[in-house]
């Protein structure tokens, strides 16, 4: 018999998530040939209970009902890349799920955890953490750090990420970085950095439409400084994924990427927000998903 262990993180997508998982508990019951089990997580970053949920259940899929930083937790618990993964789009951004399953029904998603076919995706690994979506650096990390910070009563998570954006479109100083691939190296003040596993984050951004997750390689990303007024004009090409051929829109493939600054930076991982001097990246292959 499979065994699922199916992680909701019950605060995703304001709340939606919490209806998903009780509508997913409901058809698990009228499956015989499976047998589920369901752990919703209690805080941020619930690592050491849902390693315990997999010691105690040992399953052959986890079933993932939350957005991209829902994944992205689950996936850093130590060794969950190397069992089979499906997921639920129940966040706030729910990229890499449409990278995957496409545009189908929430009830469809659920089902599809029944499907017996199998394809591997490549993912990454920034310093010492997992990702999917990609990396971003510089304007797009302080966008996931001032919406992760932002206290605004009866705001959405999407509102406070286009509040955030406008914030930094008009106040973002961009930093003189030093960008090293395996064949040249950069320095120059850049507005952007974006490294790519996906096509999409921020819950629709196209920031890396060429991007291939199986391919093996990662989609470097370097968009030069720019003012607030030509950033306002540009970022809904960005969001489109019509950017690419812009005179200050550089793109590399590569398996590993070095980004450090003298100044401090922010970056996301598939939206989470982390800091530091250095960023080491590099593609990981070969995590299943359920298709």
């Amino acid at each position: 018999m499979i065994k699922v262990l199916v992680i909701c993180n019950p605060f995703a997508g304001g709340g939606t998530a919490q209806k998903v998982g009780a509508d997913y508990e409901a058809f698990a019951q009228q499956q015989n040939q499976y047998n589920f089990t369901f752990y919703y997580t209690k805080k941020p970053n619930d690592l050491e209970a849902i390693q315990q949920q997999l010691d105690q259940f040992q399953p052959n899929v986890v079933s993932i009902v939350g957005g991209d930083g829902t994944v992205n937790e689950v996936l850093n618990v130590q060794d969950v890349h190397q069992l089979t993964i499906h997921l639920v789009p129940a966040g706030s951004g729910n990229d890499f799920h449409r990278l995957v399953y496409g545009g189908i029904s929430m009830t469809e998603s659920i089902q599809s955890v029944m499907r017996t076919s199998r394809d591997k995706y490549d993912f990454g690994l920034c310093n010492d953490r997992y990702f999917l979506n990609g990396v971003g650096i510089g304007f797009d990390g302080s966008v996931a750090r001032e919406t992760m910070r932002m206290k605004v009563p009866f705001v959405s998570s999407k509102w406070k990420y286009w509040i955030a954006i406008f914030k930094n479109v008009f106040f973002y100083r961009s930093l003189e970085v030093e960008v090293e691939t395996a064949s040249e190296k950069i320095k120059r003040r850049l507005f952007m950095i974006a490294v790519a596993n996906g096509t999409e984050y921020g819950g629709g951004f196209r920031i890396s439409p060429d991007s291939d997750a199986q391919d093996g390689l990662l989609n470097l990303i370097l968009i030069d400084a720019l003012s607030p007024i030509r950033r306002l004009f540009n970022i809904p090409k960005v969001e489109s994924g019509k950017h690419l051929s812009a005179p200050f829109v550089t793109q590399y493939k590569v398996d590993k990427v070095r980004v450090k600054s003298q100044s401090l930076m922010h970056a996301h991982l598939d939206g989470e927000q982390m800091s530091g001097n250095l960023f080491d990246i590099q593609v990981k292959q070969g995590i299943t998903f359920v298709v």
